[in-house]
């Protein structure tokens, strides 16, 4: 059974980021980045998303997904932004355990609502 974890603060114990290198195309994301975290006993990835919105008050979810090697696991992430606010978001993926010389990548997608 995949166990996810949401964390919504910026207050988590990060170590190791590592960049995502392609161009972030959502006008709303100001940064998106892969890191490294202590989750128990092992250390595992997770997913840090940087937002803001002009609008007045926007709630808006994303699709995460953190590619591992061959291995993929997705999850969805929701925020509310005041207008003019930036937040911080983090994905803690509890199965992607980190491994020497693994290979990350990230993709989100931010998901209508309507």
């Amino acid at each position: 059974m995949k166990h996810w974890l949401f964390v919504f603060s910026a207050g988590m114990l990060a170590a190791c980021s590592v960049s995502n290198s392609e161009e972030i195309s959502d006008s709303h994301m100001v940064s998106e980045e892969v890191f490294k975290t202590k989750l128990g006993n092992k250390e595992v990835y997770g997913v840090r998303l940087m937002l803001t919105t002009p609008e007045p008050i926007e709630a808006m979810e994303y699709r995460v997904q953190l590619s591992r090697n061959e291995a993929v696991w997705i999850d969805t992430v929701g925020v509310e932004i005041e207008q003019d606010d930036t937040v911080e978001t983090e994905v803690i993926f509890s199965e992607a355990v980190a491994e020497p010389n693994d290979k990350v990548e990230i993709q989100t997608e931010r998901l209508d609502r309507k």
